[in-house]
């Protein structure tokens, strides 16, 4: 009688494992066809190129860049200007006569903007005589 009543739960155990499987792959069945594995496929590959490309193009960007920022005028422009700034703030900082030298440097740059307008005044009536005759 014991064998008899292991046999059936050994087979009520197998239909229910059965049963299990049955709906495991209905589900494996509906996903499948919602996703389209060829279309999924060209998908991922467009999108690998997509990023081959944006890398290339990341990368080419990057060089013409660095190329740009090696060139000995614009860092020797960079470097005046950086030099220029640190000598003023130096000189703000360290000197008690800071005031004197700033008010000196101000008027110089006021001279300079006079002189360019005063360029850009005589240009304009260049070409306003220019115009007239």
């Amino acid at each position: 009688m014991i064998s008899v009543s292991t046999q059936l739960s050994e087979q009520l155990t197998f239909v229910r494992a059965t049963g299990q499987l049955r709906k495991s792959s209905e589900v494996m069945k509906c996903v499948s066809s919602l996703v389209k594995v060829p279309t999924l496929l060209r998908s991922l590959k467009g999108m690998s190129k997509e990023m081959y490309k944006a890398g290339l193009i990341d990368e080419m960007v990057g060089d013409h860049l660095d190329g740009m920022l090696d060139d000995a005028d614009t860092e020797e422009l960079a470097e005046e200007e950086v030099n220029r700034i640190l000598d003023e703030l130096s000189v703000a900082v360290t000197m008690p006569s800071a005031p004197v030298r700033r008010a000196q440097v101000v008027q110089k740059e006021a001279v300079d903007e006079e002189e360019e307008e005063d360029a850009e005044r005589e240009e304009l009536a260049r070409r306003l005589a220019a115009i007239k005759t």
